[in-house]
């Protein structure tokens, strides 16, 4: 009787660690999740949830990184055939790479699919030194762009993504980043809708399996790091309307698309009945920088926040003290296109 009576409570007790893992663990991934989908052509907001919260970018950084990239090739300083030197400093970049060799030399073209398709942080590396000298002056760069892109809530301290407690954003920075990218540089942006590419005869296969399997995907990049968790931006283009979806801090590959695809649909169905509903009074919602409280995962549309007090935060970049606004306020940042 004994015997049983300690083994029901030696069971009670392994249940109750399991219950209480699972519970620590759901509340981890709520804590850095956060989602958003807009429509691309004017900034409506078709849903979202946390924003504005500040994230870690991973890999997303990238984007980032070719939207440089992509301005040195716009403004003739840099082509696609640019032969890059590969540094020590960038073929010691832990995976993924294409495992380039200390003074090789790699074109930009190669680079940049590398960085896009394959998330290759030693190519995104030597993209960096080619333009600014070092990572370190390009990542200064890079958050210089990012406030002119209007990304105010997003610091950079590296090209790559790698993960630096000081490197954040938020899905509405984000999303700003994967529309300028497109109204930018529409000859280049269609490097994004690559799946994979071949170097030195090889084939090098993309990480981004939604392009494949949402109709109208033609870009963006994944990224992941233990504390960011699996992170999407996706672009979609279809007869109906453009959406910019973002999905950062997934639990896994196959949530994070599972997910950004029931999101997509959510937007299309969403773009669908604002349009239906014509002159009708129905509200639309549209791009806010406004903390969304509580954690509710569900595919639903958003609702407009009240204006709240704004709070100021400031963080120390290098020799420079950068001013991140992290907005508890309903003040309106419609993303629009440039004329």
């Amino acid at each position: 009787m004994l015997k049983n009576y300690l083994l029901i409570l030696l069971l009670s007790f392994s249940l109750c660690k399991q219950v209480m893992a699972k519970d620590y663990a759901q509340d981890n991934i709520s804590r850095r999740y956060s989602s958003l989908v807009i429509n691309a052509s004017n900034g409506d907001v078709l849903y979202k949830h946390n924003a504005d919260a500040l994230v870690y970018p991973a890999s997303l950084t990238k984007m980032m990184t070719v939207y440089v990239a992509f301005q040195n090739i716009k403004s003739h300083r840099l082509s696609l055939n640019t032969s890059l030197p590969v540094s020590r400093y960038a073929a010691s970049k832990q995976p993924t790479k294409l495992w380039l060799k200390a003074g090789q030399k790699i074109s930009l073209r190669d680079a940049l699919y590398g960085v896009i398709v394959h998330s290759a942080n030693d190519a995104s590396v030597a993209i960096a030194e080619a333009i600014c000298g070092t990572e370190e002056a390009f990542a200064i760069k890079m958050t210089n762009i990012a406030r002119q892109l209007g990304m105010s809530n997003t610091v950079f301290y590296n090209s790559t993504g790698l993960h630096h407690s000081g490197q954040v954003t938020t899905a509405i920075d984000m999303a700003k980043l994967a529309i300028a990218l497109r109204r930018d540089f529409p000859e280049l942006y269609p490097m994004f809708s690559k799946h994979s590419f071949v170097y030195r005869g090889a084939v090098v296969n993309g990480h981004n399996r939604v392009l494949k399997r949402y109709r109208g995907a033609d870009g963006l990049k994944t990224g992941y790091v233990s504390a960011s968790g699996f992170n999407l931006v996706t672009s979609v283009n279809r007869p109906e309307g453009k959406v910019i979806g973002v999905v950062i801090g997934g639990s896994s590959r196959v949530m994070r698309d599972n997910h950004m695809i029931a999101l997509l649909d959510q937007g299309y169905t969403s773009l669908s009945g604002s349009r239906r509903a014509g002159a009708d009074n129905t509200r639309r919602d549209v791009f806010l920088a406004a903390q969304v409280d509580g954690i509710d995962t569900s595919v639903s549309p958003v609702k407009k926040l009240r204006a709240k007090d704004r709070y100021n935060k400031k963080k120390i970049y290098k020799n420079k003290t950068i001013k991140l606004v992290a907005a508890k306020s309903g003040e309106k940042s419609k993303i629009r296109k440039r004329a």
